[in-house]
């Protein structure tokens, strides 16, 4: 919840507490008056009050049935109702709340027939309209399928709008016409809200959105969409059935990205080659408790030069066996975490336990307590310093990772070519022989072979490199 702060505090000599404290809980050295849990049904009455400081209201956790409108409290710049389950929300219940900032429904069960347009009004003279303050919008928790169109018309400064845990499901033409209508919006969370995909131009008109929240959702891949959020600087994909990140993902668009956030993904299985190369200005990489992910190609960041850029780099408890030194540069990042993965503890890594683990040992210290070896067998769960100190880190083949991978898909398929020919070659001699025996049978004729002056001895090429 963003705070607003408060100023002016009532405590200088000859303030009293408002009229309000009677019932509700006032402490002298705070602007906060607090009514929750008092089993409230109506809203007390405000019309007396005359708080010349900035204050906040919490009304939060009471049974108040309705929401009527507030008289005028030029000062009152937070006012929380979470937990009240009103029946109705009075039309421009807050239009004399002139510098509220922060309004807090959350938790009470709020239908789209809940916030028609009228009830975010704001005071109307005969020459000038004025609209709310509010720029921060707690509907988190409620009810809604949908929200009507043009239901946060008069709410022009709104920066926050929070929507999580509602069973949207799928964004409608009016709930998408509704929230691009913000176009202050810097924030949207729409975790929890059970949708699969985001609509063709949801986001286009949001030219101030930098955060987006779409974890716990259905989404199946990167919605396209986030690519036309040309501000977007922090994207939450956390708890999605994503189950591969590819190039195309992330177009030159997400370029200002600079907060990934793709963990507890259960499906996710691999990142793709080139599926994070436009991200130019990335910083924060949160790719973790993935417990089905255990490949990330190698040049994944091809392209990206994070050295400037790059701070923190998450890849703890996933299930990633190895790690491409190339792949970023690793001692230039400030902080990274890889523990808790089943780490081969075999050639490929050994420069993780000679070149990493002491810069992390020297950062970040707790980044190195459950670095632990998975394989080979004689060496499980050992750490990796100690298997280095036992001049482990042994691969059982000359070979070892390439640039992009390791020797052993084409000395596989080297093998099976070398197997079918052989094979082949034997069926044409076999067959060719059996021709032979067969004329001179024939014939009467004793048939002799004899070797050609240009026939060599047969060989198996030795195709396997190292």
């Amino acid at each position: 919840m963003v705070l607003v702060a408060m100023t002016s505090h009532p405590t200088q000599a000859g303030s009293t507490l408002p009229k309000i404290c009677s019932v509700c809980a006032c402490v002298p050295t705070s602007t906060e008056v607090d009514c929750r849990n008092r089993e409230l049904h109506v809203i007390p009455d405000l019309s007396l009050e005359k708080i010349n400081y900035t204050w906040s209201l919490d009304l939060s956790n009471n049974a108040i049935k309705s929401i009527t409108k507030f008289p005028s409290l030029p000062n009152l710049v937070e006012l929380h109702i979470q937990k009240n389950y009103p029946s109705s929300i009075e039309d421009a219940a807050f239009a004399n709340l002139d510098n509220l900032k922060t309004l807090n429904l959350r938790n009470n069960n709020l239908t789209h027939n809940d916030i028609r347009e009228a009830v975010f009004e704001g005071r109307y003279s005969q020459n000038a309209s004025f609209p709310l303050a509010i720029e921060v919008l707690d509907l988190g928790y409620n009810n809604f399928s949908l929200l009507p169109r043009n239901c946060f018309r008069h709410l022009p400064a709104l920066k926050k709008l929070i929507l999580a845990h509602n069973p949207l499901s799928d964004i409608s033409q009016s709930t998408s016409a509704a929230i691009n209508e913000l176009h202050s919006l810097v924030e949207l969370d729409l975790s929890q809200t059970g949708i699969d995909r985001l609509p063709h131009g949801f986001l286009t008109d949001l030219l101030n959105l930098q955060v987006l929240t779409l974890a716990g959702n259905n989404l199946k891949q990167v919605p396209v969409e986030i690519n036309y959020a040309r501000s977007l600087t922090h994207l939450n994909l956390n708890a999605n059935p994503i189950e591969i990140v590819e190039e195309g993902d992330f177009t030159n668009k997400s370029s200002g990205l600079r907060r990934l956030d793709m963990s507890a993904m259960p499906k996710l299985k691999s990142i793709g080659r080139h599926a994070f190369s436009y991200l130019n200005s990335l910083e924060f990489l949160h790719l973790s408790n993935c417990q089905n992910l255990f490949v990330i190609d190698n040049e994944a960041f091809y392209q990206l030069d994070p050295k400037e850029t790059l701070t923190e780099v998450h890849l703890q408890d996933n299930r990633l066996s190895t790690l491409n030194e190339n792949m970023l540069p690793w001692m230039n990042v400030q902080y990274v975490d890889i523990q808790d993965n089943p780490w081969n503890c075999d050639c490929n890594l050994k420069w993780v336990a000679e070149k990493l683990l002491p810069e992390l040992e020297k950062k970040n210290p707790r980044t190195t307590l459950s670095l632990l070896c998975n394989e080979p067998p004689e060496h499980h769960g050992e750490t990796l310093s100690k298997v280095l100190e036992n001049d482990g880190f042994q691969c059982p083949y000359a070979h070892s990772y390439v640039k992009r991978g390791m020797y052993g898909p084409l000395v596989l398929s080297t093998i099976v070519v070398g197997i079918i020919l052989l094979v082949t070659g034997s069926a044409l001699f076999a067959y060719a022989l059996y021709r032979r025996t067969r004329v001179g049978a024939r014939f009467g004729e004793s048939v002799k072979y004899r070797r050609a002056h240009d026939e060599d001895d047969e060989s198996i090429p030795n195709t396997i490199h190292s």
